[in-house]
């Protein structure tokens, strides 16, 4: 496919690892509460998508509505521009919400992300405002973003660690569990379509461009490398979150 989300075109093969499992999102945990984790507290549970955003070429501020099944769950975001002028920064904000941005801005031109994780406050409409700065994001903007319940929302926000990855072909990566029964969310931004999920896993998020989110909920122990992947052709730039049940 030369014509893809967002009219992003495709590129030639890029194959790196950007930041992945050493970004300021790699947190450190209570070994206590560790310890009290087993496949009887398999708590975690998909509620449904949250933003689905697609909104088109240059548009570098996206205002949408979203609500929140509950208050207390946890959304995992991914934050997109295409372009190729690296963007300086982008911003999500809400009245009565927090957005805990875990990476600025990264990848491989013309494919930039961000990872945001936010708890939601209450269950009413809310107003969310993206706004990328320092690129025209000329090639097209997403956002895709899942809501989970029974994920930990201490000081780590439920997130135990990510990463993103960047390469050409099927959009995958790998990362390993730092607790038993963690769920696993990935955010696939293409440069053409994603057409299909990996093995394993279930479609969260789907922006109606081509980029995709997926989940697993696992009851793997600690120390396992999951694999999220999606059939894909062209560019990719994934984003994975692992997160830890209650």
């Amino acid at each position: 496919m030369v014509l893809g989300a967002c009219g992003r075109i495709g590129f030639g093969p890029q194959m790196a690892a950007v930041d992945a499992h050493s970004d300021a999102d790699a947190v450190a945990l209570d070994a206590s509460a560790d310890a009290s984790a087993d496949a009887s507290q398999l708590a975690i549970m998909y509620v449904g998508p949250f933003a689905q955003r697609h909104p088109g070429a240059g548009v570098t501020t996206d205002m949408f509505t979203a609500t929140a099944h509950a208050a207390g769950n946890v959304i995992p975001m991914q934050l997109g521009c295409g372009s190729t002028t690296r963007p300086t920064g982008v911003a999500i904000a809400a009245n009565g919400w927090t957005f805990h941005q875990l990476s600025q801005p990264n990848g491989v031109s013309p494919l930039w992300t961000s990872r945001i994780v936010a708890i939601a406050p209450d269950t009413a409409p809310v107003t969310i405002t993206v706004t990328w700065t320092g690129s025209p994001c000329e090639i097209g903007t997403d956002v895709l973003g899942d809501e989970f319940s029974g994920v930990a929302t201490g000081l780590t926000f439920g997130i135990l660690q990510g990463g993103a990855y960047t390469g050409n072909g099927n959009c995958s990566g790998a990362i390993t569990t730092m607790t038993p029964n963690e769920g696993i969310w990935a955010a696939c931004f293409a440069s053409s379509s994603v057409s299909a999920i990996g093995p394993g896993y279930l479609k969260g998020a789907d922006d109606g461009g081509g980029d995709w989110a997926e989940y697993r909920i696992s009851a793997d122990p600690s120390g396992t490398i999951e694999t999220p992947t999606f059939t894909n052709a062209g560019a990719y730039l994934l984003d994975v979150l692992t997160l830890r049940s209650n």
